[in-house]
């Protein structure tokens, strides 16, 4: 008579636990998403903090990196890639190079293998003869490090010897010609060897060192 009158009590028991049900899966779904949010953000700083490949913006790529990058001395790359203290080197923030890398052009015109070695002359009427895996692994390491210098780049005042990591074995760096200066200036440089003398075509500098490509090879003499 003076409204709606109420339902009655089970039913409107019935609404109010289903009200009370709803509420409290809302409650438990919010509280799980923030959990695991949490939890997302905390492993994200954690991973951000601890990836050992991190690198600051804008900081030079290791020298290994760097001749990935290289397509033209793909050659000199997969063979320095076969000597694990020489790959571990380039790789390394701390320890500083400098890496004189031939082009393919200029691998392929050695006419030899690095692995076997310049040429050996044979007596006439013998074939060849076999190289054991140990000396072809030493080939290879010793062709690589005498491309490679434990500098972080090359002295070009310097006239005299400058040692690779090969011992032993030098590198002789002169000037040709006066069209360069400043931070160009090396473009007048090159190595020489004997009566040949082997410019630079490019220079890479890396966090750890600095890459000269030439149209050349260091000789093992």
């Amino acid at each position: 008579m003076f409204g709606a009158a109420a339902p009655p009590f089970p039913m409107l028991f019935r609404q109010i636990l289903s009200i009370a049900i709803a509420l409290g899966s809302h409650i438990a779904t919010t509280a799980s998403f923030q959990i695991h949010l949490t939890d997302f953000s905390m492993s994200s700083a954690q991973g951000a903090n601890d990836a050992p490949f991190a690198r600051p913006l804008g900081a030079l790529p290791p020298l290994f990196d760097t001749l990935i990058l290289q397509r033209s001395s793909s050659i000199f790359f997969d063979y320095l890639r076969e000597v694990s203290s020489i790959s571990g080197r380039i790789s390394d923030l701390d320890m500083k190079s400098t890496l004189l890398v031939p082009s393919n052009k200029a691998v392929i015109a050695l006419g030899w293998k690095p692995e076997r070695g310049p040429p050996v002359s044979t007596p006439s009427g013998k074939g060849e003869v076999g190289i054991s895996e140990v000396t072809l692994k030493e080939n290879v390491e010793k062709w690589i490090s005498a491309h490679i210098l434990p500098v972080f780049d090359l002295d070009l005042k310097s006239t005299g010897p400058q040692l690779t990591v090969l011992e032993g074995k030098s590198v002789t760096i002169s000037r040709r010609g006066d069209l360069s200066s400043g931070a160009d200036e090396w473009k007048d440089y090159g190595v020489v060897q004997g009566d040949q003398f082997i410019p630079f075509k490019s220079r890479i500098e890396a966090s750890n060192g600095v890459v000269y490509l030439l149209d050349g090879t260091i000789s093992l003499d």
